[in-house]
């Protein structure tokens, strides 16, 4: 009896002092207080936002839709947004596809140079958007396109961030894998289309709300091209709600709520594929 019940005591959980327990639960509740007051910091300006936009501005009533009304039958905004949609779209539709295809020779083909090559797109990476403003106005000129959106998209026709997160997701994937398709016949395209595409979707999806983002929130280089020389009709949504700075708060309130919609889809869709295709890979694993 001694024997076993000694055993027994051996083989049961090791005792944890209350205070240790108390010290894992304070430290978890400070935690979570941090991020919610961090999360409170961030979302307090778009609920401010939000909340203007459905303010009245001459009347007494507590909230109107009359500031949506006015911005969707304003013919400017509507052109802003088809061109604001355009450019957003090709540019990111464009930066997969290259960074798809960029980033699959930097990963898996050996020539000379493709390091240099490859350091040389990193450090593309640290110069500001503003130091080759001009010089890419200059260029664009040049090349006839100074005065068309299609200056927009040709910018965001490849990307330094895109081939690098591309590149990187490839180095992981088995070259015996790249090896078994060619033996079957598959060609070079074949395999990145039907391959590597689809199991680089999560790469993809941080690509493209990266893309997104940045060619639907430009402000400098759609400034430099267009407002110089008075191009309303190419104007792009950025430019219009700058351009609206002395209008009534809550009328550039909706504006700006009606800019975020199409970034927060683009996100919300992305997101989705994401996390899908961590949590199959975790599970797998």
């Amino acid at each position: 009896m001694t024997a076993s019940a000694s055993t027994t005591s051996r083989s049961g959980p090791p005792y944890k002092p209350p205070w240790r327990r108390l010290q894992r639960v304070s430290v978890a509740a400070a935690l979570h207080a941090l991020l919610l007051a961090f999360s409170v910091a961030t979302l307090a300006p778009f609920a401010w936002t939000l909340a203007q936009s459905f303010a009245p501005r001459l009347s007494d009533v507590a909230w109107t839709t009359h500031n949506y009304t006015a911005t969707l039958s304003y013919q400017p905004f509507a052109s802003a947004f088809l061109n604001s949609l355009l450019v957003a779209g090709s540019a990111t539709v464009a930066a997969m596809l290259t960074s798809t295809l960029a980033g699959f020779i930097f990963a898996k083909y050996r020539f000379r140079g493709r390091d240099i090559l490859f350091l040389a797109l990193i450090a593309c990476l640290m110069i500001p958007s503003s130091v080759i403003a001009l010089p890419l106005y200059v260029n664009l000129v040049q090349m006839g396109l100074g005065r068309s959106l299609g200056a927009l998209i040709v910018v965001g026709l490849w990307s330094p961030f895109g081939i690098f997160t591309l590149r990187q997701f490839m180095e992981g994937i088995p070259a015996e894998l790249l090896d078994a398709a060619r033996i079957d016949g598959a060609s070079e395209w074949w395999i990145v289309a039907r391959v590597l595409a689809p199991m680089c979707t999560p790469a993809l999806a941080v690509l493209a709300v990266y893309a997104f983002m940045q060619s639907w929130d430009n402000f400098l280089l759609p400034t430099i091209l267009f407002q110089w020389i008075f191009q309303p009709q190419n104007w792009t949504l950025p430019l219009l709600a700058a351009g609206g700075a002395g209008a009534a708060t809550p009328l550039v309130s909706a504006v700006v709520v009606l800019m975020t919609l199409p970034a927060l889809i683009i996100f919300v869709v992305a997101m989705r594929y994401f996390i899908r295709d961590i949590t199959m890979i975790s599970t797998q694993s």
